[in-house]
């Protein structure tokens, strides 16, 4: 369930996930939607990450957690997004994103690299 956090004036009405402050010092991931703000993954009003790298972490980390890892293309292969060999497997995010994975790299740990190979190359820590 996700909760109605405020109106946004004055931004455009169309979705966007991102970071925001939502009070003095406090940062939530959220969803806009038609000027209005929910909190998305395990983010919730209770939450009071005090940087928007904590808040963006914490969907991550929700992400992570709720990824399914059962994914099996049917007479395909694709590369392994982490070690480029070919695979008929993959993961697939609460966002609807699929990761092709070899069996070495479906797991958790297979998508941790990989969203770390990700935050290194566009210059994130």
């Amino acid at each position: 369930m996700t909760w109605l956090l405020e109106r946004v004036d004055g931004e455009p009405w169309d979705n966007q996930h991102a970071a925001r402050e939502v009070r003095g010092g406090v940062w939530l991931y959220t969803c806009r939607s038609a000027g209005q703000l929910w909190p998305l993954g395990d983010c919730s009003e209770r939450c009071a990450h005090p940087t928007p790298a904590d808040a963006e972490r914490h969907y991550q980390q929700y992400l992570l957690r709720s990824a399914r890892y059962d994914g099996v293309w049917q007479g395909k292969e694709y590369r392994c997004a982490v070690c480029q060999a070919w695979t008929d497997r993959y993961a697939v995010l609460e966002t609807h994103v699929v990761v092709s994975l070899c069996p070495a790299h479906l797991d958790r740990a297979g998508l941790e690299r990989l969203a770390l190979a990700q935050a290194l190359a566009a210059g994130q820590n």
